[in-house]
């Protein structure tokens, strides 16, 4: 199994601070065996599982990461080619891309407000991705809305 990069282990260390998800749950979200990711946990001398819970920007944080893993994939689904969805499926395809649309919506008010009352940036208050990254991504995702509502 190929070492995961240091944004998987970013996401996974998210999510076991918000602990919005079970170990077993993170071992198959990113293909990580739970073993490892316990033994990484102790290793990085992580803060105990869900210590962060109700942190906003941590929360914003993993949804972005949702976000982008989703994307990704459904991206190459798209490409692929692959089976054609049911009408359940593209149903819940597009309530989760327009979720994913308030989330980036949210995020980027939190960012924006974050700079504004920020007098010295700090690593905490630093922009998560551009308004050109941002944009893009709503662009993705209305292409995928149209596909979805013309499934």
């Amino acid at each position: 199994m190929p070492k995961p990069a240091p944004a998987i282990w970013d996401a996974i260390e998210r999510h076991w601070l918000l602990g919005s998800c079970s170990v077993e749950g993170l071992a198959h979200r990113y293909g990580v065996a739970q073993s490892t990711i316990r033994s990484h946990a102790r290793v990085k001398k992580w803060a105990e599982r869900g210590a962060r819970r109700g942190d906003t920007e941590l929360i914003l944080r993993a949804q972005t990461d949702d976000l982008w893993r989703e994307l990704n994939e459904a991206s190459a689904r798209l490409r692929a080619g692959g089976m054609p969805e049911t009408p359940t499926e593209a149903r819940d395809r597009l309530a989760l891309i327009r979720l994913w649309q308030q989330s980036i919506a949210a995020l980027r008010s939190f960012e924006i407000s974050a700079q504004k009352t920020a007098k010295q940036p700090s690593p905490t208050q630093s922009v998560l991705f551009t308004k050109a990254d941002a944009d893009a991504v709503v662009r993705r995702l209305e292409r995928l809305v149209a596909r979805a509502e013309n499934s």
